[in-house]
């Protein structure tokens, strides 16, 4: 196998190899070892002025005056990683909070005074090398930068020494101090579990010379150097072995692709981690409300919004009411963007805009609570620029952290295309399940409409209920009579926030009717429904669950009769659609829960909660129709009053709950139960 073969791992993580050998390719890079003992330090680079100075006779591991290791990542090896091909290679460490629990920092943030570096060359190139360096304040291990923040600063040294002959090793310091770098520690400013708590730092050598061998110097020693020594934080000025800096790193190649190293394992191999420390002046925080700003300003406007990813931030500002933060990013063809805002309203209410790449606004969240929320759905085919804009209502300072993530758009269901009143499909009748609406589709670009339609005969009614959670989508149901063709007027509707719509229509024209159901995306995500159907007399109650088929291959259909009138006691309540000879009873209760497979059961309990009545002595059989009826006395509710035994009555105003239990088996013959849909009645 070729060295890099050996080295090689697939994203995945898998080892392919256990050895490391000392092979030069300089194509791909490769571990190369060298005498560490010679390593020169040459002074310190200015990223403000762009200026080398010299270290002076005697700075052999740096001068004073730089600020307080607290990073270190320097147990000297004597390997050097070939990436004179142009790869960025990307590793990471841990600066401590003060939440740490193990090493624990003086700080939340820090103002990044210095880093040092060491890289080895045999190029002999009198103008110099140029490297770019760059820090990203969180960066998972092995990591890409696309779905990890942004680079929080990227610098460019150039005219950096060369060897004289063979392969010659430098350690120099870069001077931040004129740049402002504010690092939170543990990534955000809090110790979480230890996993996404690392900052990043990455090296590219954008002109390696005339060499052949030119990378950056591999260090940590976590056998025999504690981690987190040299630091400020534990044993000041000795050889450090980084903080939670992994065995491997990511390395971005100049074809675009990527991989993640790992050298099989210390100390059998190389530990695959980079020479780097990082300095803070300690100066106290340098972020947070009455500190300073975050790393994304100026941002206050659209011309100036912050081009971000698609990914998690943390610890964000947002000062007063006419400090905006503006933040750019592009959505993928048929995605749909989901934004969220983390914030503590007590101190101060922040708002949420999205715009399109019009700069028109697409959705807003204007809640006076915590947290906001918005989405999007791009339906177009290609990519759009999109802008979120975090507005500070409550003119106080606050801080927040942002959420963007991505949701693929549902594909259509089976019964499209019906988008529109004109190409309707006929409605189905009884239960159809996973049903789709989305917030787009319908003409030029509206939101989605299914539309269905259905022939009503005169004193005919249709009842539609339609399941779905309000907190993804919210959905309306809407009934128009199309006898004078599409749109039509409408004749019943549910248009509520919460979760589910139900609506009815009885037709008294004194003659057929032609009817259109239509079940509309108001707002939010994409979302699917279940909906049920029942064309006949008329209906009492909301579903609130369709049940699991049984071993029949279709749900236990439950419709209510009668009188919604609690003093006219006359509610029937009927199944069908069950198997045959099967013994039931119902349940009852005020409240509504949804308790898979309660004992075993291949159905579900969707009624329950605080208190559940049984009319266990009412014990109903399907006999050879699989059907059965039920008129419970709204008198005498088998549901305990006051915590004890006993009934309650019906009262107007009261909500009931009714499902049926009845016996069934798995379809290979063994005995089971299972459960109706359920229905809620709230009686006059």
């Amino acid at each position: 196998l070729s060295t890099m073969n050996q080295l090689a791992l697939s994203l995945a993580g898998a080892v392919l190899a256990s050895s490391v050998a000392a092979a030069q390719d300089a194509t791909t890079g490769n571990v190369v070892p060298f005498n560490a003992r010679t390593t020169t330090y040459i002074g310190v680079y200015d990223a403000v002025t762009g200026v080398l100075t010299p270290a002076p006779a005697g700075a052999s591991r740096g001068v004073g005056g730089l600020g307080e290791a607290v990073y270190n990542n320097t147990a000297p090896t004597g390997f050097l990683y070939d990436i004179d091909d142009g790869s960025i290679i990307i590793d990471e460490g841990r600066i401590p909070s003060t939440s740490s629990p193990d090493l624990v920092g003086t700080q939340d943030s820090y103002t990044i005074s210095s880093l040092q570096i060491g890289y080895a060359t045999d190029s002999t190139d009198a103008t110099g090398l140029d490297v770019q360096l760059a820090l990203f304040e969180r960066f998972a291990a092995c990591g890409l930068p696309a779905t990890t923040d942004a680079p929080h600063i990227v610098i460019d040294l150039t005219g950096l020494p060369a060897s004289t002959g063979g392969i010659a090793s430098f350690l120099f310091d870069v001077d931040l101090s004129g740049l402002g770098v504010c690092l939170r520690g543990d990534g955000n400013g809090v110790y979480t579990n230890g996993t996404g708590d690392r900052f990043g730092w990455s090296i590219q050598f954008t002109n390696a010379g005339n060499g052949t061998l030119t990378g950056p110097l591999i260090s940590g020693d976590p056998l025999n150097v504690p981690e987190g020594d040299g630091t400020v934080f534990q044993n000041p000025g000795g050889a450090g072995s980084g903080l939670t800096t992994g065995d491997l790193f990511r390395q971005l190649n100049p074809d675009g692709t990527a991989n993640c190293f790992f050298f099989g394992g210390y100390p059998a191999n190389v530990f695959a981690s980079f020479y780097m420390v990082v300095r803070s002046d300690l100066s106290g925080d340098c972020i947070g409300c009455g500190i300073g700003d975050d790393r994304f300003e100026p941002n206050d406007s659209l011309a100036e919004a912050a081009p971000i990813a698609i990914d998690s931030y943390s610890g964000l500002i947002q000062e007063v009411a006419d400090d905006n933060d503006y933040y750019s990013f592009t959505l993928p063809a048929n995605s749909e963007i989901i934004g969220q805002i983390f914030f503590d309203n007590a101190i101060s209410d922040l708002d949420l805009i999205l715009y399109d790449s019009t700069d028109t606004i697409v959705d807003t969240g204007f809640t006076v609570t915590d947290d906001e929320r918005v989405s999007f759905a791009n339906c177009t085919g290609v990519d759009e620029a999109m802008t979120i804009r975090v507005n500070n209502f409550g003119n106080i300072c606050n801080e927040y952290d942002m959420v963007l993530s991505l949701n693929p758009l549902f594909a259509d269901d089976a019964l499209e295309d019906n988008d529109e009143c004109g190409t309707a499909i006929p409605i189905p009748l009884g239960a159809s399940n996973g049903l789709i609406v989305r917030p787009c589709g319908g003409t030029g670009g509206a939101d989605d409409g299914d539309y269905y339609s259905l022939n009503l005969a005169d004193g005919e009614s249709i009842t539609v209920d339609i399941l779905f959670a309000d907190d993804l989508a919210d959905i309306d149901l809407v009934i128009y009579d199309t006898s004078a063709g599409c749109p039509g007027s409408v004749v019943a509707s549910g248009f509520s926030t919460t979760d589910n719509e139900n609506a009815s229509y009885t037709n008294s024209s004194g003659s057929a009717q032609s009817i259109v159901v239509r079940v509309d995306h108001f707002s939010g995500e994409s979302a699917a429904y279940d909906m049920r159907v029942k064309v006949g007399d008329p209906t009492l109650g909301e579903l609130v669950c369709i049940g699991v088929d049984n071993s029949t291959g279709s749900n236990g259909e439950l419709c209510a009769t009668g009188s919604d009138v609690a003093a006219d006691n006359d509610v029937t309540l009927t199944v069908t659609s069950l198997p045959t000879n099967a013994l039931g009873y119902f349940v009852v209760s005020q409240d509504t829960i949804f308790l898979p497979n309660p004992g075993g059961s291949t159905g579900n309990l969707c009624i329950g909660s605080v208190a559940i009545g049984r009319y266990a002595t009412n014990v109903l059989d399907s006999g050879a129709t699989g059907e059965v009826s039920f008129s419970p006395d709204l008198t005498v509710i088998p549901i305990a009053g006051g915590g004890g035994t006993g009934t309650i009555p019906a009262m107007p105003g009261d909500t009931f709950c009714f499902q049926l239990w009845h016996r069934d088996n798995d379809g290979m013959g063994m005995p089971t139960s299972n459960f109706s849909d359920a229905i809620c009645i709230t009686f006059n």
